[in-house]
């Protein structure tokens, strides 16, 4: 895509007009700088939440302390930027490159950062609860003290990342690599690192209590003072591992991956019926994604997957979730917030979670096929 260039004057022109967006001020304007080339702009302290910056062009940006709020900036080129203590919470960074980029202390709760390149960022310290890095690359990256509870991990390369002290309690890694990464006294409680590669990683006094290492790759691993209780090794490989102290059997069933869709569909209502048994207070809506496409196709419903609720008849999926929970769905939403609410609604209905910050044709499609299959 050829970039388009801003003037100073422009940019400063598109920023008056979406803070007036913003404050629903008659004029304003939604940020549109998809495709921008602003190689070494200064947006310290900017609030773009929301904005489109599709494409864009932030090589060696100065984004310190900026807001960017669920805005798009999906394939932008932000290397060797510095977005020390922004906020990119529920943002949609997939595809996007971020090498050598500072974020520390940055907030991305929820964002969107599949296939994202982060190799020799820094992001310690940086707030990644529930975010999306699935077939990541943090290759060399610095995630010390990190918060990723939560966060899909999914097929990561994590080779030689720190993430000394880090939190990833539930966090999904399954098949990540963290070939002689650092996890020394990281919290991996409950988390899933089926078939990960940790070869020659160090997991010193870190604590994996509850997870599930089947089929992990452990040779040459320090374990030295870590904390296995109620960890599954199954299958795992540990050659040479170090401070391992807990016996490793074969199981008595192979483990076997859901594959075809009446597999994926059992494997979903085991997680849901789990999840409701662990959470009686998180109210259930029979038949979720078939009400949603009710609403949206032939109930005078809207799907706008920018915000949660636009007005009472329109919401992206997610609020279509805990609009439709009632009562009991408004009371969650409060008591925690949209993105957690609609989060254990789906868990607990349907066993899945959709991804919040699709597009409005991507959501859609994911209802559509969803409900059928709840239909049959």
């Amino acid at each position: 895509m050829e970039l388009r260039t801003i003037s100073t004057a422009d940019l400063a022109e598109v920023r008056r007009l979406h803070d007036m967006w913003r404050r629903d001020e008659v004029g304003g304007k939604r940020a549109n700088l998809d495709g921008a080339n602003l190689d070494g702009a200064n947006l310290d302290g900017a609030n773009l939440d929301g904005a489109n910056l599709d494409g864009a062009n932030l090589d060696g940006a100065n984004l310190d302390g900026a807001s960017l709020g669920r805005a798009n900036l999906g394939r932008a080129n932000l290397d060797g930027a510095s977005l020390d203590g922004a906020n990119l919470d529920g943002a949609s960074l997939d595809g996007a490159s971020l090498v050598g980029a500072n974020l520390v202390g940055a907030s991305l709760d929820g964002a969107n950062l599949d296939g994202a390149n982060l190799d020799g960022a820094n992001l310690d310290g940086a707030s990644l609860d529930g975010a999306n890095l699935v077939g990541a690359s943090l290759v060399g990256a610095s995630l010390d003290g990190a918060n990723l509870d939560g966060a899909s991990l999914g097929r990561a390369s994590l080779v030689g990342a720190s993430l000394v002290g880090a939190s990833l309690v539930g966090a999904n890694l399954d098949g990540a690599s963290l070939v002689g990464a650092s996890l020394v006294g990281a919290s991996l409680v409950g988390a899933s690192l089926d078939g990960a590669n940790l070869d020659g990683a160090s997991l010193v006094g870190a604590s994996l209590v509850g997870a599930s290492l089947g089929r992990a790759n452990l040779d040459g691993a320090s374990l030295v003072g870590a904390n296995l209780d109620g960890a599954s090794l199954v299958g795992a490989s540990l050659d040479g591992a170090i401070g391992i102290t807990i016996p490793v059997s074969d199981p008595a069933k192979p483990y076997v991956r859901p594959t075809t869709p009446e597999e994926v569909k059992a494997a979903r209502r085991a997680r849901m019926l789990k999840y409701r048994e662990r959470n009686p207070d998180v109210p259930v809506v029979d038949r979720l994604d078939a009400k949603i496409l009710e609403s949206v196709t032939g109930g005078g419903g809207r799907l706008e997957m920018s915000t949660w609720h636009s007005c009472t008849m329109t919401h992206c999926i997610g609020g279509w979730a805990i609009v439709h929970a009632g009562e009991a769905g408004a009371k969650l939403e409060a008591k925690y917030d949209s993105q957690r609410a609609a989060t254990m609604i789906y868990r607990a209905s349907t066993g899945r979670v959709p991804h919040f910050f699709a597009s409005n044709e991507r959501a859609l499609e994911d209802i559509k096929a969803c409900a059928a299959e709840s239909d049959t």
